[in-house]
């Protein structure tokens, strides 16, 4: 994906008073993966890419597009 992804990940996830293992947990992957996804370490699947809009209640393209 790209860096604009990863920043509105960080953003969303801080507004929902989420933690990132919470993230994790609801994501079914560990925390360190989950980590790298918001740090952009390593590519985010598609199917992550749908349950975290679907988390957030946004679309995809809301969900990398810029603010």
């Amino acid at each position: 994906m790209n860096e604009i992804l990863h920043r509105n990940l960080v953003k969303l996830r801080k507004q929902s008073g989420m933690s990132s293992r919470d993230i994790a947990m609801y994501l079914h992957v560990t925390p360190a993966c989950y980590s790298n996804y918001e740090h952009g370490r390593r590519q985010i699947p598609l199917d992550i890419v749908v349950k975290l809009a679907e988390l957030y209640q946004i679309t995809i393209d809301e969900l990398v597009r810029a603010p």
